[in-house]
């Protein structure tokens, strides 16, 4: 009778399923033009653009060319910093319009007052109470330039005051000389002296990728509202003549649940392969996949199979919860939304307070991407797994205790 039970919950779903798919894929939209919004945002925050610093004075001067060159063109500044010779008014026009970061007015003495020791200012001029993130960044760049040459000249004219006290002025321009070509030599260098890791904005993964699992799971989260007109009860009329029977409370909402998750999986799966097709097709993929073939892809897709059963089994329990389907929408949509932004679906994890992160660290929808990220690096989280079935037990036996205290008898 249970098998029998099963099979009409399958013929059930597989009724609906063109309907549900629609929806789901109307929801599919929404979700990928909300990704899309992210990642645009993301490539042209402030934070990924240039700083264009104006440069107000006469540069002419050979040797003021001659650093002008070497930042452009062999220093590492050349991916941060732009720099703009122009007047002052129109740098001040500029800065005022949110055209440029900051500008520098240059004295007319600088390389003569270098070359003396006296060092005359260079005033920097940003807008006024700016703490934009660029900005911040290029005040930062100007003390570390000034604390720099101040230190190169005190061990140049310390070098220098070193020969002349021992008698050695016969070599102390060719000393000068060599001693200025060890700076320059480091000073461009000075990126070969650390090594740069890219740990990603969350559990090692790039912003791409991580989105990509947080809209996944924020999609089976929302998949509740579109099933609630099929799920939600008004009455459990049927339930308890199938229950006169002989069929179980266990057998069915066993037989329910297992519909509804195949329901889900058919939509979920169908959509996600349907769309990572198209993406192999027209050349578009996140940086965890660029080494990987079209199997590994799939086999990422298939991996949610625990993420989606875990995420059905909370969701058929607050479809028991309620008995109206308004109140079950509301229901699914405030648990979605909540559970999202708690879970990081909103926001990387990494960013959220630390309280939040011990949170989501023991929720469902926490482990479930903690899950999902893993699975985009390849890995297999077993512990993940076992802590998803846990989850989806614990649902389903209170889906079953629920729907006892509704009224039926065991």
């Amino acid at each position: 009778m249970f098998c029998k039970y099963i099979g009409l919950q399958l013929k059930r779903v597989t009724k609906v399923f063109p309907s549900v798919l629609l929806t789901a894929i109307l929801l599919t939209g929404t979700l990928g033009l909300i990704l899309y919004m992210v990642l645009n945002m993301n490539a042209s925050s402030e934070d990924k653009q240039k700083a264009k610093i104006g440069l107000v004075g006469d540069l002419s001067d050979s040797y003021l060319e001659l650093g002008m060159h070497a930042l452009q063109n062999l220093d590492s500044t050349r991916f941060s910093v732009e720099f703009f010779p122009m007047s002052e008014e129109e740098a001040r026009q500029q800065l005022e319009l949110g055209e440029l970061t900051a500008y520098a007015r240059i004295p007319d003495d600088l390389v003569e007052s270098i070359m003396s020791g006296e060092n005359s200012k260079i005033t920097y001029v940003t807008s006024s109470g700016s703490a934009e993130m660029v900005t911040l960044l290029s005040q930062e760049l100007m003390e570390v330039v000034s604390e720099l040459l101040v230190e190169a000249q005190n061990a140049i004219y310390g070098m220098q005051r070193l020969l002349r006290q021992n008698g050695r002025k016969d070599i102390l321009w060719e000393a000068t000389d060599e001693i200025n070509l060890r700076y320059f030599d480091l000073i461009l260098a000075r990126t070969d002296f650390y090594e740069l890791e890219i740990v990603g904005v969350s559990n090692q993964l790039s912003l791409a990728g991580y989105y990509v699992c947080s809209m996944m799971l924020f999609f089976l989260l929302l998949w509740g509202i579109a099933c609630s007109p099929l799920f939600v009860k008004q009455d459990l009329a049927m339930q308890k003549l199938l229950k006169s029977r002989g069929q179980s409370i266990r057998g069915q909402v066993a037989g329910e649940y297992t519909g509804y998750v195949v329901l889900m999986l058919m939509s979920f799966w169908a959509i996600g392969v349907a769309l990572l097709l198209a993406a192999n097709v027209a050349g578009i993929t996140v940086p965890e996949w660029e080494s990987a073939g079209i199997g590994e892809q799939l086999q990422f897709i298939l991996s949610t199979l625990p993420v989606a059963a875990v995420i059905a089994a909370m969701q058929f329990f607050l479809f028991e919860l309620v008995s109206g389907i308004v109140s079950g929408v509301l229901l699914q949509f405030l648990s979605a939304v909540c559970l999202g932004y708690v879970s990081g679906c909103f926001y990387p994890i990494s960013f959220l307070p630390e309280g939040i992160q011990r949170l989501a660290s023991v929720l469902p929808t926490g482990i479930a991407l903690e899950y999902l990220n893993q699975s985009m690096l390849g890995e297999l989280s077993v512990g993940g797994i076992a802590a998803m079935m846990g989850y989806a037990a614990l649902f389903l036996g209170l889906t079953m205790v629920m729907r006892k205290q509704r009224g039926m008898v065991c």
